[in-house]
């Protein structure tokens, strides 16, 4: 029916039925948009599954280079250092332990999340670090 339909037909249609159209465009971005997240892993639970010591908690935080949240892995230890606009540095959090590495922003995002274990303090003065800069890390060896 839609292939018959001249130009001038087709606008008019799509006008009378515009609130159709829109929701079949938002599905669509919606699978997109859902498409370009990142799946979850098929890994049962098992030994090496992240675990909090009775001290810590857990706390995600967003990196802004991809390519540092790639290098991470499992049980690494890192400092969290905040970079501000002006280019000051401060370490935030000290020998903090990787739960989960590189969770992607998205689809063209540069930036991933990771997640980590910490001491509440540590916690609290990483939830306020992005407002201060950017957050990057230096990763430390793992005996420390």
């Amino acid at each position: 029916m839609l292939a018959s339909l001249t130009r001038g037909e087709l606008s008019r249609h799509i006008r009378r039925h515009r609130r159709l159209v829109a929701a079949v465009l938002a599905g669509l971005a919606v699978l997109i948009i859902a498409g370009s997240l990142p799946h979850g892993t098929t890994e049962s639970i098992g030994a090496d599954a992240p675990t909090l010591a009775t001290d810590e908690v857990a706390i995600p935080i967003t990196l802004e280079s991809r390519a540092v949240a790639e290098a991470l892995h499992r049980g690494d230890r890192v400092s969290v250092i905040a970079v501000s606009d002006e280019g000051f540095s401060s370490i935030v959090a000290e020998s903090a332990r990787v739960l989960e590495p590189a969770a992607s922003g998205g689809f063209g995002s540069g930036e991933s999340a990771v997640t980590l274990a910490v001491d509440e303090e540590s916690a609290l003065r990483l939830a306020s670090a992005p407002a201060r800069g950017t957050l990057t890390v230096i990763i430390r060896p793992r005996n420390q």
